[in-house]
């Protein structure tokens, strides 16, 4: 576990690096696409799938207002903000531009993003992907270990879940080559996660009327197993987040990396998804659970790499900062986020240095020239 920080007289937060998921968006797959899995037509978006909502921007937003509340004392001028967006998406892109305005108000700063092609740092199995066979076999070895876990939250939550779609959910699944699942899990958990949209986003009757505030903590295990399974599987977290790894690593210690944060910038912000989260928690081996928020990464959710000083030493303390799901689809104004401390393992007090060689000891090798 992170050791805690021997006492000092006055450590000091000298910056921060913040990994956080884009804002609450609309189903990647439009309504017609989810017929075959409801008894109903699935309720129409305001924007396209997959993209941010205005709503999700204005959560977004409160969110980076909360977050410029508790760094003041890391915000002076313009220059001390930074943030990089994923530019393969909409909802990141504009996610990084709400972040941008929110912390640095009146600076009219934009998120800067990659040119070109999909940005590696985001999808990094895009350029080194794990072998097909060896990530189903690693899948597939821990898929009956992650149910058998939660066998009784597994049940209730595809009983759950059929009750709401109209439609029965099954029990089989299996992994299949690249380490996707096949079956009710990779199912379900979409489904699942598209009703917690239709909730966060606000909705009058998600789930068409059938589902409670209550609901959804009973069937979003579906979408945390799926993505214990696809995310934190060591070979598919070490292929997945090499690129961003490097990166967060590199902002740490202030050396060069794939992009150059300005050397004022004492807030920095990746906007990526939650993919990106759980990859790079998978390699740290943290975990954790958000009281008021069945989504482990939910939308707006900030994983911030505190680097703090003490004398002549840099130390790291890692914080997840994020909105209950209430906060979510009420658009609740923060003065400080909801937050969890977490903890990693660390021989003694972590360093900067540490916690980077951490990083680099989980990234998989045949990727790091990518």
């Amino acid at each position: 576990m992170l050791a805690a920080a021997p006492a000092a007289a006055n450590p000091r937060l000298e910056r921060v690096v913040i990994l956080q998921r884009h804002g609450v968006r609309a189903p990647t797959k439009a309504p017609e696409a989810l017929s075959d899995f409801a008894s109903q037509p699935w309720p129409a978006w305001p924007v396209g799938p997959g993209e941010l909502t205005d709503h999700g921007a204005v959560a977004l937003s409160l969110m980076g207002d909360g977050l410029r509340r508790h760094y003041a004392k890391l915000l002076g001028d313009c220059g001390s903000v930074f943030v990089w967006a994923d530019n393969a998406d909409q909802r990141t892109r504009l996610s990084g531009n709400v972040m941008a305005a929110a912390l640095a108000p009146g600076c009219h700063l934009a998120a800067a993003s990659a040119t070109g092609d999909d940005d590696v740092m985001f999808h990094g199995d895009r350029v080194c992907p794990a072998d097909a066979k060896a990530a189903q076999d690693a899948v597939a070895a821990r898929l009956p270990v992650v149910i058998a876990a939660r066998q009784t939250e597994y049940d209730a939550a595809r009983q759950k879940l059929s009750q709401i779609l109209g439609k029965t959910v099954g029990s089989d699944t299996a992994a299949r080559k690249g380490g996707k699942l096949d079956g009710v899990l990779g199912d379900a958990s979409s489904l699942a996660e598209n009703l917690y949209l239709e909730y966060a986003q606000g909705m009058a009757q998600p789930g068409w009327g059938r589902m409670s505030r209550a609901d959804l903590d009973i069937i979003m295990p579906l979408h945390d197993m799926a993505g214990e399974l696809t995310r934190r599987t060591p070979l598919l977290a070490a292929h997945n987040a090499t690129p961003l790894a490097q990166q967060i690593a590199a902002l740490l210690i202030k050396t060069p990396g794939r992009i150059a944060a300005p050397a004022t910038a004492r807030v920095i912000v990746l906007a990526g998804h939650d993919t990106n989260l759980s990859n790079i928690a998978g390699m740290l081996g943290v975990t954790w659970r958000l009281p008021g928020q069945p989504d482990s990464t939910a939308p707006d959710t900030a994983l911030a790499f505190e680097v703090w000083r003490d004398g002549k030493t840099e130390f790291v303390r890692l914080r997840l900062f994020y909105q209950t799901l209430d906060q979510l689809r009420d658009l609740t104004r923060l003065s400080d986020p909801p937050r969890r401390d977490l903890t990693l393992s660390c021989t003694g007090r972590c360093t900067v240095a540490k916690v980077a060689w951490r990083m680099e000891a989980a990234m998989a090798k045949e990727c790091l020239s990518q």
